[in-house]
């Protein structure tokens, strides 16, 4: 859905070697999945680390040079200071999750320039724990568990009728109507070759 990320409305306001680093890298990592039919890295990738963590970078950079009243920020002024501040800065305006989905997108393009050694700057576990803060998902209702049964049951009494071979539809059904009659997972049947 995204086709297009406006890297000029950053430039001019005083970070522009970090705006032209980043954006040549998104240039060159776009061409290396155009080239490799996406098959490395897709395009939407590309257009999550613009969207979600250049502009979030880019508007901490405005941020930064605001605060320190320098005149330029450079690529090479990026430091492990830098980016905890820039850590701070995401755990003000987002979750948790979030932080880290941001984070993440933002030190991918980073790590992928190649001026210097930027791996250096980021802490080893920046978002300790961060599976327990995912929340799973909520069980079905009754209403919702008769629902799916009253279906799967017109599907099975179809599949019945027909004496036709199973195609791998039906079949996912008669293993998903098993599982629902027995309680068993259905998982690794789902996952079995045909063979």
């Amino acid at each position: 859905t995204l086709r297009f990320f406006n890297f000029g409305k950053f430039y001019g306001k005083g970070f522009d070697d970090i705006v032209i680093s980043c954006q040549s890298t998104i240039s060159m990592r776009l061409r290396k999945s155009i080239n490799s039919n996406q098959s490395k890295l897709t395009i939407g990738t590309i257009a999550s680390y613009c969207v979600a963590g250049l502009s979030n970078l880019f508007k901490f950079c405005e941020i930064w040079i605001a605060a320190t009243k320098s005149t330029e920020l450079k690529i090479t002024d990026l430091d492990k200071s830098f980016i905890q501040n820039y850590m701070q800065h995401l755990a003000a305006t987002s979750s948790y999750v979030t932080q880290r989905t941001y984070y993440l997108k933002t030190k991918s393009v980073l790590v992928a320039i190649k001026h210097f050694d930027l791996k250096s700057i980021f802490p080893k576990t920046p978002y300790p724990n961060i599976n327990k803060r995912y929340k799973g998902e909520k069980a079905y209702t009754t209403t919702e568990r008769r629902k799916i049964a009253q279906a799967l049951s017109t599907e099975i009494h179809r599949i019945k009728n027909d004496f036709l071979p199973l195609s791998a539809y039906d079949l996912s059904l008669c293993l998903l109507w098993i599982s629902t009659c027995t309680g068993l997972n259905a998982q690794p049947l789902y996952e079995l070759r045909v063979d």
